[in-house]
């Protein structure tokens, strides 16, 4: 923002909140203006469309919302808006042709002089690894350029996954959303003999994919079975065998997500997720005598990162993992992919919210094409010959968001050279928000309190702020211990300190929320003539399990001095 200041722009807002729009109309006295370009996602949508004055046109650059099916209300069309979507990558498919045109119109642009290329950082292409790193941080100014113009920089050739036409490839959760995509990536590849397992039979609109399947050229066999049975397995194993050529691929992409906080977890939840990814055990077992190519196994990045109220599936998928390493090292083939959440199909894509909940912590969906093509590159890399990696993590990540989302966790060791937010976890946001309260005259405490967390709240349920009534209980609203979780991860960003889990009940209302936030912070809203005195630290009701390693370390040293 700074530097479109100095290059002239005259007026210049802040697109990572909703304050823009107030901005706007202020600058065009409330009328709004003609045209606006997007690439924000979710409510950040509707924001941006009311800009538009009669006759306006909108003019969309992303893609999230449309992967998400999200919805628009049409009574804003009655100012005779235009609204177009911009698909640059699903252009350069469908009409070839039109893009290239244009990309020769723009080139004959540039060599005129008429358009000069942005500003631009160039890094050879053997310190990819520190341009990724200065992207990461954010401290750059139009684009990163990797240039290959460097003779001695080693190049290895891409290589592209075959799969055998007299092999057969099983897929465990096959009948679902990936396993079905992953089936139809496999027939690209070459695979013309598929076992899909799974505990039904194919829905209608499952017939419909496995009918394309067959007319690729696959022949396609349905094995009805529960994974996390290992007698099924066998059996079901053994069906494949029978009149179909040597199995040679294993990928084992079947799971399931039950979310609760860990004091919310029983047996039976625990094993509900568990079971499916045990399940790899069986297959593992019932294929040493197979002459395997490959054994992917579908895990999580939840294995490595951590995923609040996702205990039990990380601890499945953390199985997964000990198990590729257990196969190298018998020699035997195995990998492990550690995947974000998907765009389009599969668990985190099926849960209303959860995406947009994870994009808001830094974590971005990985596209069905992409994710799959990864895959081919990482199993070929991984196949006899290729690197020895066993377990692989594949997400995208904006670090920095991350970091200031899971404080305790961005100082891990394992995340040292990737998370490159400091321990203070949001600098400048903390203080501000921090400061409007401390700041505050006595009686305006309270208020200003409520003013934030009513914001945060909002944020969490992805609903406006006018919707939140301080008064109700938090039940009331919508919350779950899950959001529990994000709220106070939140606060613990925006102010430094946490609330514990346990205020956070069902019968809670933000009122009272707001009055133990001036608690923690040592401001007990009083008269209007002057605070109460803080409460000392071990007078306060805490909740342990809610605090960081460090906030316990500093509390026991504060009671232990003399």
């Amino acid at each position: 923002r700074a530097l479109l200041r100095r290059l002239g722009v005259r007026h210049v807002t802040d697109s990572r909140s909703r304050r823009f729009a107030d901005d706007v109309l202020a600058v065009t006295g409330g009328e709004g203006v003609d045209v606006v370009l997007n690439s924000l996602a979710g409510e950040f949508i509707p924001k941006s469309f009311a800009l538009l004055r009669s006759y306006g046109r909108f003019v969309e650059i992303g893609k999230r919302d449309y992967y998400e099916d999200s919805k628009l209300g049409l009574r804003p069309f009655l100012k005779n808006l235009t609204f177009s979507l911009v698909d640059l990558r699903g252009m350069s498919v469908e009409r070839p042709d039109l893009v290239q045109a244009l990309l020769r119109e723009l080139m004959a642009l540039f060599e005129r002089g008429a358009l000069r290329p942005i500003q631009r950082e160039v890094f050879p292409i053997s310190r990819a690894v520190d341009a990724f790193r200065h992207m990461a941080q954010g401290r750059h100014v139009g684009k990163i350029v990797l240039s290959m113009a460097e003779p001695e920089a080693p190049t290895l050739p891409a290589r592209r996954l075959s799969l055998r036409e007299d092999g057969t490839y099983l897929i465990t959760g096959g009948l679902g959303g990936l396993g079905l995509r992953a089936a139809a990536w496999m027939v690209q590849r070459g695979a013309r003999h598929l076992a899909l397992l799974g505990r039904s039979a194919p829905s209608d609109a499952q017939g419909g994919a496995l009918a394309a399947l067959e007319r690729a050229g696959a022949r396609v066999s349905i094995l009805r079975a529960d994974v996390a049975v290992e007698a099924e397995v066998r059996d079901a194993l053994a069906r494949a065998r029978q009149g179909c050529p040597p199995l040679r691929g294993v990928l084992h992409a079947a799971g399931l997500l039950d979310d609760a906080t860990l004091v919310n977890l029983d047996a039976a939840r625990l094993r509900r997720v568990l079971d499916p990814k045990l399940g790899a055990w069986s297959l593992h077992r019932h294929t040493l005598d197979d002459p395997l190519d490959f054994f992917v196994l579908f895990s999580s990045a939840a294995a490595v990162l951590g995923s609040p109220g996702q205990s039990n599936y990380a601890a499945g998928n953390a199985f997964l993992d000990a198990l590729a390493h257990a196969r190298r090292r018998r020699g035997l083939p195995a990998l492990s992919l550690g995947w974000g959440a998907w765009a389009e199909v599969g668990m985190a894509a099926a849960e209303q919210h959860r995406g947009a909940r994870l994009e808001a912590l830094g974590v971005d969906p990985i596209a069905v094409a992409e994710g799959l093509e990864a895959l081919g590159a990482l199993v070929s890399a991984t196949s006899p010959g290729g690197a020895p990696a066993a377990h692989l993590a594949v997400l995208p990540i904006d670090w920095e968001r991350w970091g200031q989302a899971h404080l305790s966790a961005a100082l891990q060791p394992l995340l040292a050279d990737l998370v490159t937010t400091d321990a203070s976890g949001g600098g400048s946001r903390q203080g501000a928000a921090r400061a409007a309260i401390e700041d505050a005259p006595p009686h305006e405490r309270l208020r200003r309190a409520l003013d934030h967390l009513i914001e945060q709240v909002a944020a969490v349920l992805r609903a406006p702020k006018a919707r939140i009534d301080p008064r109700r209980a938090i039940a009331d609203l919508g919350f779950d211990s899950l959001m529990g979780v994000e709220l106070r991860n939140r606060l613990e960003i925006g102010l430094g300190v946490a609330i514990p889990l346990g205020s956070l009940r069902q019968d809670a209302t933000i009122t009272s929320l707001a009055e133990q936030l001036l608690d923690a912070l040592g401001l007990r809203a009083g008269p209007a003539g002057g605070a109460e005195p803080a409460a000392s630290a071990a007078a306060l009701p805490l909740d342990v399990a809610g605090l960081s390693d460090a906030q316990v370390d500093a509390l026991l040293a504060e009671m232990l001095t003399p």
